[in-house]
C-alpha cells in the first residue's frame, strides 16, 4: 500500500508520485477522501447528486470530474492501476477498503 498525505486528511498520489509507485509496480491505489466516492454532481451544491460504485477513467477524463489529478488519472489508466475513492471520515474504512467492501468508487 502506498500513501500520501497531503495535509487535509487525503491520501493521494498525483502525477509526480506515481511514477515511483509505477516502478514499485503498485497494483492498486487508494485515495481518502471526506466525501464517500465519486459524485456526477457536487453533493454540497446538489442534494440529489448520485454517487458512483465504479466509474472509468476515461469518464473522468472526458467529464473532466476533477476528483483527481488529469495527469494521475491518464497514468492509472495506462498502466491498469484501480483506484479507490472513500471518506476518512470513519477510520474503519481504510479496513474496509484493505477488505475489499463495498465503499467509495472504484475506477478503473
Amino acid at each position: 500500500i502506498l500513501g500520501i498525505s497531503n495535509g487535509y486528511r487525503c491520501i493521494l498520489i498525483g502525477a509526480g508520485n506515481l511514477g515511483q509507485a509505477i516502478a514499485s509496480h503498485l497494483s492498486f491505489e487508494a485515495q481518502g477522501f471526506r466525501l464517500i466516492g465519486i459524485f456526477d454532481s457536487d453533493p454540497h451544491k446538489n442534494p440529489n447528486a448520485k454517487r458512483y460504485s465504479t466509474i472509468s477513467f476515461d469518464q473522468i477524463l472526458s467529464e473532466q470530474l476533477g476528483v483527481m489529478d488529469m495527469t494521475a488519472a491518464s497514468m492509472c489508466r495506462d498502466n491498469h492501476i484501480p483506484v479507490l475513492v472513500f471518506s476518512l471520515e470513519d477510520p474503519d474504512n481504510i479496513v474496509r477498503a484493505v477488505k475489499q467492501e463495498d465503499i467509495g468508487t472504484l475506477v478503473k
